[in-house]
């Protein structure tokens, strides 16, 4: 047998009758569970009791929680069901996170609520907010190191703040075999950042320029491969721009934009040629000059 105590209010006193029953039903109007007003109670020939209240507080609602998912350079990170994400009578939807790699790449590990889960598959309870990162690793073997110090080259090292800090335009005098090699660093893969490398000849220069993006100091090697896009190789007779993209997914146009992985060192190489292929038509430091800027 349950029993029901009700208070009440008679003459100002407040005595507390004990209503017995077999059964007994309280419907509420889905408030929050604070404070109730009671509207009506009646009592039934068989002794079941019904008590009607209302609620002072606010009317709850199922909570929704975001799921943030940071996608990086070499693979894509999908989810089993997409959002909302929302929790009932106490009970929040679970989602499966898959890590899938690209050619070239392969899957490292995971970031964010899903760091320390080992394989590519990520299961979370969606009772929070998440933010979800994963790590992929290109597998193309790094170019040997001869082919990053060219024969019958000079490298001259310049040293950047790139891609964080812009490059204010700096002249350079180099000899007709030297080959300038600025150093940068690329972003974290949280960031998503665009910028432009320009090299121009000076008015006193006779030769064109070759700029190349690549892994390698001193890389002045025209052949494309599947990360050195076109993109990342240009020549011109007056002016050679190459712009670049960090962490874009999926890449921007290879052709027209050099793709950049994150946290990766980097080397823009210039050296002075009258052909992209061909030797430099200049002769000395006096005629082979340019001038590099960069944001």
């Amino acid at each position: 047998m349950k029993k029901l105590f009700v208070t009440f209010a008679v003459c100002g006193l407040l005595p507390t009758a004990s209503i017995s029953a077999t059964d007994f039903d309280i419907s509420i109007d889905n408030g929050a569970v604070t404070r109730y007003v009671l509207q009506n109670l009646s009592v039934s020939a068989s002794g079941a009791v019904t008590v009607s209240v209302t609620s002072t507080g606010a009317v709850p609602t199922d909570p929704t929680y975001p799921l943030t998912i940071t996608q990086s350079v070499g693979g894509t990170i999908s989810a089993n069901n997409p959002p909302p994400y929302t929790c009932t009578g106490g009970v929040c939807p679970s989602v499966a996170l898959t890590a899938a790699p690209i050619t070239d790449y392969a899957f490292t590990s995971w970031g964010g609520a899903c760091a320390g889960q080992t394989g590519a598959t990520c299961t979370l309870q969606m009772s929070t907010a998440r933010v979800v990162s994963a790590t992929f690793t290109s597998t193309v073997a790094p170019p040997p190191s001869t082919a990053c110090n060219p024969a019958n080259t000079t490298v001259v090292d310049v040293a950047t703040e790139l891609p964080l800090k812009s490059f204010a335009r700096t002249d350079y005098r180099p000899t007709p075999a030297t080959v300038y090699s600025f150093a940068f660093k690329t972003t974290s893969a949280s960031n998503v950042v665009a910028g432009q490398l320009s090299v121009a000849k000076l008015s006193s220069s006779l030769a064109g320029k070759l700029i190349v993006v690549s892994e390698c100091r001193g890389d002045i090697d025209t052949a494309l491969t599947s990360e050195k896009t076109g993109g990342c190789v240009r020549f011109g007779a007056e002016t050679s721009t190459i712009s670049y993209v960090v962490n874009a997914l999926p890449p921007v146009k290879p052709s027209a934009y050099c793709n950049l992985k994150p946290n990766t060192q980097y080397y823009l190489n210039v050296v002075p040629r009258q052909t992209t292929d061909g030797a430099a038509n200049c002769t000395s430091t006096t005629n082979c000059g340019f001038s590099f800027l960069a944001n």
